[in-house]
């Protein structure tokens, strides 16, 4: 037997196999790298489940609906033609307090990953606003689904930012399809503001929750309106959040965030879509 032949051949096996185990050990450490970058997106708290009244939405939690249904001023527009609206009280005074509790317990169980909005101008990232959380993320999505089909839904069609005035329209649209809800945060210290931008959404529901001790954060809407002699023009109308007052608007319409001057500002945001979309 040729030794030397046996030795180059042995030789050449050794050297494929260190190259198939190093290829290995790159592949496992990409698996690793995208499996970490996927845990940072997807964060879910392993122990943490809601408090009792946040298992189930019940009417009882919001003010009444016939009355603001049957009520003309109690849907208040800021933006003429826009149908941007404002709601005085959405949540009874009780679940407003249990809000901001329930929002302390589940910030404490939840780490910072997945971001709770995503931005559709061109340009920004879905990072803009890298503070609050998912509610699905937090065991609330059934009450947010629950709350926005069985409140929201029919102030959508009251207000006419969802369009459920014909016959056709009415089989066709009967409620949400698809809801994502989130908390966001600005404080100082960590973001101030959010750029201009358009929401994923048909219908988006925004309602401070507290704290009352901010000053600035104020919310704009931008669009074009006709003069009332010559062309378009840019109008911004800028509103001041409240703790306990909803704002209710279309998710195409431009707005943003100014800058937060001090304190703590914490919003309850959902969007809500007619068709299946699947947000996550």
């Amino acid at each position: 037997m040729d030794y030397t032949q046996h030795f180059a051949q042995v030789l050449k096996y050794a050297v494929v196999g260190v190259a198939a185990i190093g290829a290995i050990a790159v592949l496992r450490r990409f698996l690793g790298s995208r499996r970490s970058q996927r845990n940072e997106l997807r964060v879910v708290p392993k122990k943490y489940t809601p408090s009792k009244p946040f298992h189930k939405f019940n009417p009882s939690h919001v003010v009444s609906l016939t009355e603001l249904l049957s009520s003309t001023n109690k849907l208040r527009e800021i933006f003429p033609s826009q149908r941007v609206y404002i709601i005085p009280g959405v949540f009874t005074d009780e679940f407003l307090r249990l809000w901001n509790e329930e929002v302390i317990l589940a910030s404490a169980a939840w780490k910072m990953g997945r971001t709770p909005n995503t931005l559709l101008r061109a340009g920004q990232t879905d990072r803009t606003n890298r503070y609050g959380f998912v509610l699905q993320d937090v065991g609330l999505g059934d009450w947010v689904k629950s709350f926005a089909n069985e409140f929201l839904f029919p102030l959508a069609v009251k207000s006419g930012i969802i369009n459920n005035t014909t016959t056709e329209a009415r089989r066709a649209i009967t409620g949400f399809k698809s809801v994502h809800g989130f908390i966001m945060r600005y404080k100082v210290g960590e973001d101030l503001s959010l750029a201009e931008h358009f929401d994923d959404s048909d219908f988006t529901f925004n309602i401070c929750l507290g704290t009352d001790e901010f000053t600035g954060a104020e919310l704009y809407f931008k669009a074009k309106v006709q003069r009332p002699e010559g062309p378009y023009e840019d109008k911004l109308v800028n509103y001041e959040h409240s703790p306990g007052v909803g704002v209710i608007h279309r998710g195409e319409i431009a707005h943003g965030v100014h800058p937060l001057k001090s304190g703590e500002r914490l919003n309850l945001i959902v969007w809500c879509k007619v068709k299946e979309n699947g947000y996550f």
